[in-house]
């Protein structure tokens, strides 16, 4: 329907919005009513009952309503839409807005939906205010005419919607309708004794002027001095307001709209006397600062425009056309002033400020360090090159936490921050801005290892449930996010007031951080908007609650695909009944021959972990680390001894993902380095203590799904042009083969499919490098296996069935009519048992068949991995023995190989074993 609307031709947009109003699920007085309305609608949908899922229903439908009007209002030309609709238009809203007024909201979904109405209703008001407000202006009017007794519900949410309605000033006309609003809202603040109420007004005249520029790139007109003269007036009026603690945020942030739009020679002689003593007094930098000095470094760029909000419902919205403004235009201000200015703002946040900044003003103050380096880069870098020494900041992690995440934004190409800024000053910045970050890699490994020691896997724990992370590629850019994403407002959030003037009418006493419901805070309405298709929407019928911020995603997977599991199954099982019905003897138990290790810890509990406060900002700064590594790729970091692979097993969910998504960014960003992942996967796999099933398959789950984005995502051909040196790919090759040789000796299913589709990714991407010849004597564990499948599937089948004595009954004329099993359907099968007899025939052709370095490897893997879980375990259950056999198979096929690389694999018989796996499989030997 959207798209309808959007390709429909204007000249229906008339009829097209009288048929809209016909579905609204509510009647204005003394209006007939339609036949096709929404009575008529409503009993066309069957098994809804009164209450509150009629609520969602009614609000569903008016929100879809509503973004149908959207599109109309965005295009609007008032020649092709009658004044008659448009006022019927604004009458509806009005009705809408004064019903819901004196109606109590209930369940978190229908405030969603409550919200994402009244946001769309502010936006189609603002388009047609730009034709035409006077019908806007006199429905404002008369609900702040004391005569009306509105209430203050009513008045906080007609001012809420009509938040969009001023632009600056064409005509006379106009220049008089915002003065006299202007004026009517300080009558209004005057009498009124809520500060509740009077906060909606200082920020609905905060809105008012954001428009209003004065500054020198615009000229002045003679209509516009006394709206200048009552702005001016404004300014004096909003520093006494701001004497009032509860509305002192507000006062300040009125302030700051008025001096960024004022005259240069107004703005110069007001701007240190607001840093210095109406914003920081005593020096005491309260969260409203840090917001005030945000927008004054932004000048006149508002998150909270028509604009805006057109972009963040239609999810277009990026915060990196900030970057683009500062304080003044360019022209107003020396460099120096500037300077000057900015030391005085870091000054204020980092030598003046007492106590800590807090953790909710943490990303406000980094975007502040970003704003500055806007303005004047290299003094910002080496204010954030302060933060980010650790001798500079000991025991503060905020200030870590600001610094990084200051720095992350301005390298990262993603942010939009080099585009902006080489549109201000270097189109050539962005390599620069890349260059800076290898610069800070000594201290950022300096922080990892801080981190580590507070928040690590040895302080926290690791994962108890194996995860399948989602992956992202297709919607990597991060900074294409909703306004909130960055900073909200502690007290600027005219609905959220709306529903504490209904709960609590003792609100102006009360501080501005504990006012407001549990299910509507401030973060998802004025800073930022959430934006919401309209299939989600439809789904609020149905679900429990809508989804808060813009979280990765992340899919929990414990069974592999049960219905491909179940399908191998059956197949397996029905192959062993047809091998013993073979032999001549019964079918036993066969079920019992399928068993399969848990991806979860049964003991463990799999509720949300809780962190104390300091553990969460820790990982909060973690979190900052690991995002950095994209942008300085340390070989250490990707694939050395700080692989930070390590942490796909914390257990915090948050890190996890963080973790897996930079590595996914480094892997498609820097092809000549995927390599070198790879190799610290393996590398990975053969230290770490932890080699469980859930562990183990954590880590070969984002293996392969790195490998299979390189072969078949985006192609070898893609990557046939990356220079790979070719003796590392045969070295890695070898170390795969060995590590993969060992892995299939785990117990689970999921862990062996992972380990034979990385084998096949890899043997791909080999082949299109160093081909190894048909004739070859020596070959990789993947063409081992396709070379010689059936004959392994056979010899498995008859020592399969040989434990049971039954094996001398398939002789050649048996077997040739009986169903052979491939080792691919047996490894991705629950039969563990009759895999191990797989796992013995692939070795035994691995030793035959294998390349000498790659059998090294396994024996170095088996006695890494191998031997120290079968010596150390404290528990013997089914899982470990289960392990334990297959590892000793292993071990037995492996015997032979050697441990040292300076003598090679012995084909005849040799007197000593001491150099050889053989002298550590000899140890589990019963004598």
């Amino acid at each position: 329907m959207i798209e309808i609307v959007r390709n429909m031709p204007v000249v229906y947009f008339d009829s097209f919005l009288k048929s809209l109003l016909i579905l609204v699920p509510h009647n204005l007085p003394d209006a007939p009513k339609s036949p096709f309305g929404w009575d008529a609608f409503i009993k066309k949908i069957t098994g809804i009952k009164p209450g509150d899922v009629m609520n969602l229903v009614k609000a569903t439908v008016m929100l879809a309503v509503s973004d149908l009007i959207m599109l109309v209002t965005e295009k609007l030309e008032p020649k092709l839409i009658r004044r008659e609709t448009i006022a019927s238009l604004l009458e509806h809203c009005y009705f809408y807005i004064r019903i819901s007024s004196s109606k109590k909201i209930s369940g978190e979904a229908e405030q969603k939906l409550f919200e994402q109405i009244l946001r769309r209703f502010s936006i189609m008001i603002g388009d047609i205010s730009v034709h035409d407000r006077s019908d806007i202006l006199a429905n404002i009017f008369s609900v702040l005419d004391s005569s009306k007794k509105a209430t203050n519900e009513e008045i906080i949410m007609v001012l809420s919607v009509s938040r969009y309605i001023s632009t600056r000033p064409k005509t006379e006309k106009e220049a008089l309708q915002i003065t006299h609003l202007i004026r009517e809202l300080n009558s209004c603040f005057d009498r009124t004794k809520r500060n509740v109420v009077r906060m909606a007004i200082i920020q609905s005249l905060e809105r008012l002027l954001q428009p209003l520029d004065y500054t020198s790139q615009t000229p002045i007109e003679n209509f516009h001095i006394p709206l200048i003269n009552e702005v001016v007036e404004l300014h004096k009026k909003a520093r006494k307001w701001s004497s009032t603690e509860e509305l002192r945020g507000a006062s300040l942030r009125l302030i700051v709209i008025i001096l960024v739009n004022s005259k240069m020679e107004y703005f110069g002689s007001h701007i240190d006397n607001y840093l210095n003593s109406d914003l920081c007094a005593k020096a005491k930098v309260r969260p409203y600062a840090y917001d005030c000095l945000l927008q004054l470094l932004r000048g006149r760029f508002y998150l909270d425009t028509r604009i805006h909000a057109r972009q963040q419902v239609n999810n277009t919205f990026k915060i990196s056309e900030a970057y683009e403004y500062i304080t003044r235009p360019f022209e107003d201000e020396l460099q120096d002033v500037i300077v000057q200015r900015l030391k005085l703002i870091a000054d204020l946040l980092l030598v003046r400020r007492k106590g800590p900044i807090g953790e909710q003003n943490l990303d406000v103050c980094a975007e502040i360090f970003v704003q500055m380096a806007v303005h004047n880069l290299q003094i910002t870098i080496k204010l954030i090159a302060h933060l980010l020494d650790p001798r500079n900041t000991t025991g503060s992690t905020e200030t870590l936490y600001v610094g990084l995440k200051a720095l992350r934004t301005i390298v990262d190409p993603d942010s939009g921050f080099g585009i902006a800024l080489g549109a201000l000053n270097d189109p050539q910045i962005q390599p620069y801005l890349s260059k800076i970050a290898m610069d800070f890699s000594t201290n950022i490994t300096q922080i990892m290892h801080l981190c580590e020691h507070n928040v690590g896997i040895s302080v926290l724990g690791r994962t108890v449930q194996f995860s399948d992370i989602s992956f992202f590629l297709d919607h990597e850019n991060n900074f294409a996010e909703k306004g909130n994403s960055f900073y909200t407002r502690p007290d600027d959030d005219i609905f959220a007031m709306l529903f504490e003037s209904v709960e609590d009418p003792l609100i102006s006493e009360m501080e501005p951080s504990a006012i407001g419901t549990p299910g509507l805070r401030r973060e998802s309405i004025t800073s930022g908007m959430m934006s919401m298709g309209l299939e989600e929407e439809l789904e609020l019928l149905t679900a429990e609650s809508l989804p808060r911020n813009n979280t990765l995603p992340v899919k929990k997977v414990v069974p592999v695909d049960v219905k491909a599991t179940k399908e191998l199954n059956e197949k397996v099982m029905k192959a062993i009944k047809g091998w013993y019905e073979a032999c001549g003897v019964g079918v036993k138990d066969l079920e019992a021959l399928a068993e399969s290790s848990l991806l979860f810890d049964p003991t463990s509990s799999h509720a949300k972990k809780n962190f104390k406060s300091e553990q969460l900002l820790t990982i909060r700064l973690f979190k900052e680390v690991i995002r950095m590594v994209p942008h300085m790729p340390t070989p250490a970091l990707i694939g050395g001894e700080y692989f930070i692979g390590a942490y796909l097993l914390h257990s915090s969910e948050d890190l996890v993902l963080e973790v897996s998504h930079s590595l996914q960014r480094i892997f498609v960003r820097y092809p000549e380095l995927r390599l070198s992942i790879i190799n610290g996967f393996l590398n990975f796999i053969k230290t770490t203590p932890f080699q469980d099933d859930i562990a183990l398959c954590t880590i070969l789950s984002h293996l392969n799904s790195l490998l299979n984005f390189w072969t078949q995502r985006e192609g070898i051909e893609k990557t046939k042009g990356i220079p790979i040196e070719k003796d590392f790919v045969y070295r890695l090759s070898c170390k795969l083969d060995g590590c993969v040789m060992i892995m299939l000796g785990r117990p689970n299913t999921r862990i062996r499919k992972y380990c034979l589709q990385i084998l096949t990714d890899f043997y791909t991407i080999q082949q299109s490098t160093i081909p190894h010849p048909e004739a070859a004597e020596q070959l990789p564990l993947h063409a081992i296996i396709l070379r010689h499948d059936e004959e392994i599937s056979k010899f498995s089948m008859y020592g399969f069935m040989e434990r049971d004595l039954h094996g001398y009954a398939l002789v050649p004329k048996v077997t040739s009519v009986l169903t052979i099993l491939s080792v691919r359907e047996v490894a991705q099968s629950d039969f563990t048992i009759l895999f191990r007899y797989y796992l013995g025939e692939i070795s035994r052709k691995f030793m035959t068949f294998g390349r000498q370095k790659a059998i090294k490897h396994a024996a170095k893997f088996s006695l890494m991995v191998a031997v120290p879980y079968m010596t150390s375990v404290a528990t013997v259950d089914t899982d470990f023995v289960a392990t334990y056999s297959s590892y000793l198979v292993l071990m037995m096929s492996l015997a032979g190989a050697p441990l040292t690389s300076d003598i090679s694999v012995p084909m005849t018989p040799i007197s000593t074993t001491d150099r050889l796996l053989f002298n550590h499989f000899k140890g589990f030997l019963m004598p």
